[in-house]
């Protein structure tokens, strides 16, 4: 159970760090609010991929398509 938060806390801190740099290099700017979403958008794929281990890769990759941030 610890492993798997720590796992979680992790990923999320990884997608609130990467998601809003990419944006940064991309755009030239970012937004806090896009920092919780890549957060949240990598801990939800985590999520689908150990939720649904018997699930091929393109479903889990549709699931997961529907789940992360569309760029504006």
């Amino acid at each position: 159970m610890k492993t798997t938060m720590r796992n979680s806390l992790f990923l999320f801190a990884a997608g609130a760090l990467l998601y809003p740099l990419l944006e940064i290099l991309y755009r030239g700017y970012s937004h806090v609010s896009m920092a919780i979403l890549g957060g949240l958008a990598l801990a939800g794929i985590d999520l689908v991929r150990r939720s649904l281990p018997r699930l091929r890769l393109v479903p889990k990759a549709l699931i997961c398509a529907v789940l992360s941030p569309k760029p504006s």
